[in-house]
């Protein structure tokens, strides 16, 4: 099963799915090499965001100020799938990898502005050079548990339903950019910015076989 890759300008963008206070975005994530600094998962606006940091060590919630919030030190694997989540419930953000939390930065009250864009940042400055699958926002902050139930392989069309805001599996399309389906009712389709050139990777297994995602 291919997935959506990201390089370069590469970037898929849909308007904002979720609040600045209260959500939960989830992903699973593959690094085919070592992340620069600054390199982007998603970005929401000028808004907040998620990268890495340190060599791809650190992964770490970005503010509106571009000021990189908590430790968040994660295992600098490679050629893995990896479980990433981030919650929010009108507070600090919670920071999980694998299903543990490993972060609670502080958060800094700012406004909501901007799309929502996966594989890099607004501007196409800070490519995740990897892979991405299975990206779901909640308007909720789900649980621990529930986190941990996503990582274990549980569909994330089963969790909190009604609070579903988009769910992309990012299958690509092998040599060909497409638009991403949502499986949700909301139906927000991911779309193409400029030429992501999004492209599957057959040789990378499905991180989760348990659901067709």
């Amino acid at each position: 099963m291919s997935r959506g890759t990201f390089a370069g300008t590469q970037r898929l963008s849909v308007g904002a799915p979720i609040g600045i206070s209260v959500f939960t975005i989830h992903t699973w994530v593959y690094l085919p090499v070592t992340q620069a600094a600054n390199n982007r998962i998603w970005q929401l606006g000028n808004s907040i965001g998620l990268g890495f940091q340190l060599a791809g060590t650190k992964i770490q919630i970005v503010d509106e100020a571009i000021a990189w919030r908590g430790a968040g030190v994660i295992p600098a694997s490679l050629n893995a799938w990896f479980s990433i989540g981030v919650t929010r419930n009108g507070g600090n953000y919670s920071l999980y990898h694998e299903g543990s939390l490993i972060e609670s930065p502080t958060a800094a009250p700012q406004a909501l502005s901007g799309a929502f864009v996966v594989g890099n940042s607004v501007d196409a400055t800070h490519s995740l050079n990897g892979y991405v699958a299975g990206l779901t926002t909640w308007s909720v902050a789900l649980s621990a548990n529930e986190i941990l139930s996503l990582k274990r392989g549980m569909s994330p069309l089963l969790i909190q339903p009604a609070s579903l805001q988009g769910c992309w599996p990012l299958w690509g399309q092998a040599g060909v950019a497409v638009h991403e389906p949502d499986l949700t009712i909301r139906q927000r389709t991911l779309g193409q910015i400029g030429n992501p050139g999004i492209a599957g990777n057959p040789a990378t297994p499905s991180p989760v076989p348990a659901y067709p995602l």
